[in-house]
């Protein structure tokens, strides 16, 4: 069993830019019919020549599949043009389309074929954090207090959803689009994929472009309770069982991405910390889930902010294992690479 079905794939706006931007890697016709549809739009001859080097894209990974590296390239591209502020772009539109949908379906199945199971798996250990400018460090135990940025995170989230109640004006404008307690003292890890270093480093949500990070491996303790998910439903019955109504101040932001007027609802991280240490989104639910409406029992939520694989800390369970490693980004033609320094 490999790490993803095809209907995952297909059923994500990330899964079907994973797809594109694998495709492109090895494909320049298809590649140079992207490009032109950013700059210029693509009219219906333009659309078809898609279809037929998407066509084209599935017979050469059928020949050859793809390398770990392909694939986890592909999945920060993937990552990188998720936005939760504006409508889809000119490609997730395209992909969107019902004729394109169903060009994909061959690619997807012969990637699903190949997908690692670690896409599936639950949180590996030990687990890795990315250390970018400003955050706190694990060096730096009395900054480490994931309690406490929770509480902050909450107050500010409540005072930022009660003015956009008070405040018509502001629903012309966007607040907060993260559905993550997004704060400096909330970690959140990913594992090692061995010579290509941490996940984090390829495929992180609302992180900008690196030339060196620091990373730390950390260690949970043994009786840290990791909730896992694993699938769109997980996500979803996370919200319905710990729900945060957070209309008003994500109806602007997350209208624009789905289209929809809802009921919107975030993950109450506060009451979820009193029953787990750590929640976990497997690279798997994110290409499916991320970036669309996921519809609730009295509403709907979206996956936002949290990136393929990663965890999210909200006790803490974990300390530092290593005083970290440097890593260095290059681009050598087509390829990404990390290398440790």
């Amino acid at each position: 069993m490999t790490g993803i079905y095809s209907h995952q794939l297909l059923a994500g706006p990330r899964g079907r830019r994973f797809l594109l931007e694998l495709a492109c890697l090895r494909n320049t016709e298809l590649e140079q019919l992207m490009y032109a549809h950013v700059v210029q739009g693509l009219d219906a001859a333009g659309r078809v020549k898609v279809i037929v080097e998407l066509a084209r894209s599935a017979s050469l990974f059928q020949t050859q599949p793809p390398t770990s590296r392909e694939l986890v390239q592909s999945l920060g591209e993937a990552v990188r043009s998720a936005k939760y502020w504006e409508a889809p772009d000119t490609e997730d539109q395209l992909l969107a389309l019902e004729p394109i949908k169903n060009a994909l379906r061959k690619l997807s199945q012969v990637i699903a074929e190949n997908a690692p199971d670690w896409w599936s798996e639950r949180a590996a250990t030990p687990q890795f954090r990315l250390q970018t400018p400003g955050q706190n460090t694990l060096a730096d135990p009395g900054m480490w207090h994931p309690s406490a940025g929770i509480r902050d995170w909450y107050q500010h989230t409540v005072h930022e959803e009660r003015t956009f109640e008070h405040n018509e004006a502001d629903a012309e404008y966007g607040g907060m689009w993260w559905s993550i307690p997004a704060h400096p003292s909330i970690p959140m890890t990913t594992r090692s994929l061995g010579q290509d270093g941490p996940v984090g480093l390829w495929a992180q949500e609302d992180l900008p472009a690196m030339d060196s990070a620091q990373v730390y491996s950390v260690e949970a303790h043994d009786d840290s309770k990791i909730l896992e998910i694993a699938s769109i439903h997980d996500y979803a019955g996370l919200v319905e069982n710990y729900p945060l109504r957070l209309t008003a101040s994500r109806q602007h932001n997350w209208h624009s991405v789905t289209g929809t007027h809802d009921e919107w609802y975030i993950p109450h991280w506060g009451l979820i910390a009193q029953d787990y240490d750590a929640v976990h989104l497997s690279v798997a639910t994110y290409l499916e889930s991320a970036t669309k409406r996921i519809g609730l029992r009295s509403g709907a939520t979206m996956i936002a902010g949290w990136s393929p694989d990663a965890t999210i800390w909200l006790t803490n369970k974990l300390h530092r294992a290593d005083e970290g490693s440097q890593w260095k980004h290059q681009r050598v033609d087509t390829q990404e690479i990390w290398l440790a320094a």
